[in-house]
């Protein structure tokens, strides 16, 4: 479907930006040919589109292309590699990205991503977060499973769940997009994470006092993964504080909460939210009761009293089904219209609510 995407003959309207966070990002697919299709060549057909039309591109790359990060985690040519097809088809792309951007008239953004993680993961399955993956362990099993030590770390051997990542929030990514696009930054590749890491053992520990139960275990490292893990990254922001992002707001990514523990990434404010919706209908029932008393209508019989009573409960039932079923089988874009229509699901989790925001607060405060 990129073709008819792409063709110039397909009437969009005014296009402000296009933000292109789609991909194939299985680091264990090894079809080369099904990746350097998903992952490039529609990339560059969504560039060129946006090229010809001078449209602000905005797209995801990712921490991959730093391969073992031996020579550390500054954009550019000599830290970059790759060590499986995923990491290769977004390392070429940037590189594409380099070779048309001094001929572009408009804004071109790549952001490599780091960790993250957020509400919502219950999608992505084996590429889900650490914190989604804990998370489901402990209730499953009561342990946290991590990979024993294998390789090393600027030349110390990896102790058992010592591997350290960058984790970035969801929410501090969308921030760096819209930012670049609300203030015309300048076109570039940047890092986009924290500037801190952390290892798998903080995160179990952060996860088990949260959820109050559970204990790490760890398991062999694959052999599938050896040679092809990144036992560590660290994004340097140099290049995206140069650029004019505030440096408060990239720190804000240490403070925000972790509400991935509830059901699958779904929102643990729905159910206060779901609480509020009861109390408005029985207000409105109260009203309605109110009205009948007052002009002196007749009551219903109780057969049609639980008749009714029977619809509404099986419609809100419904309701919640189809959110569901969407999120699981739909596209992207039908869920969005469903959610733009359905304001209890709208609501984001306050940062400072459930109790793995506060187990894990001091995990991600105490290097800010």
């Amino acid at each position: 479907w990129s073709s008819d995407v792409c063709s110039s003959d397909l009437e969009l309207g005014k296009i402000d930006a296009i933000l292109h966070e789609g991909a194939c990002s299985d680091t264990m697919e090894y079809d080369v040919n099904f990746m350097m299709r998903t992952n490039y060549e529609y990339s560059k057909s969504l560039l060129h589109f946006c090229l010809q039309h001078r449209i602000p591109f905005m797209y995801a790359s990712s921490a991959s292309t730093y391969g073992g990060g031996k020579n550390g985690f500054r954009e550019g040519d000599e830290c970059e590699d790759a060590l499986n097809p995923y990491a290769f088809s977004k390392l070429a792309f940037d590189r594409y990205v380099r070779q048309v951007m001094p001929e572009a008239h408009s804004q071109i953004v790549g952001l490599k991503y780091f960790n993250v993680y957020g509400p919502q993961e219950h999608h992505k399955g084996k590429m889900a977060s650490i914190f989604y993956q804990l998370y489901n362990q402990i209730n499953e099993t009561g342990k946290a499973r991590l990979f024993r030590g294998w390789g090393e770390i600027a030349g110390k051997p990896v102790e058992d769940g010592e591997q350290r990542r960058d984790f970035v929030y969801v929410k501090d990514v969308v921030r760096v997009n819209l930012w670049f696009w609300e203030n015309h930054g300048p076109s570039g590749i940047y890092n986009c994470g924290t500037g801190h890491a952390h290892s798998y053992n903080e995160v179990a520990q952060a996860v088990i006092k949260a959820m109050g139960k559970g204990e790490i275990a760890y398991r062999d490292f694959p052999e599938v993964l050896k040679g092809k893990y990144q036992n560590f990254t660290e994004s340097d922001p140099t290049y995206l504080l140069a650029a004019g992002y505030d440096k408060v707001d990239l720190d804000t990514a240490q403070q925000c909460a972790i509400p991935v523990a509830t059901n699958g990434g779904a929102n643990a404010w729905a159910v206060a939210e779901h609480a509020i919706a009861l109390l408005l209908a029985l207000i409105a029932g109260a009203l309605m009761a109110g009205v009948m008393i007052a002009s002196r209508r007749p009551w219903p019989t109780r057969r049609n009293t639980l008749t009714l009573a029977l619809m509404g409960g099986v419609g809100y039932v419904a309701q919640a089904l189809c959110f569901f079923l969407a999120l699981k089988h739909a596209s992207a874009g039908l869920v969005a219209l469903y959610g733009s229509t359905t304001p209890i699901f709208w609501k984001e989790v306050p940062p400072t609510a459930g109790p793995l925001w506060q187990a894990t607060q001091p995990l991600f405060l105490k290097s800010a």
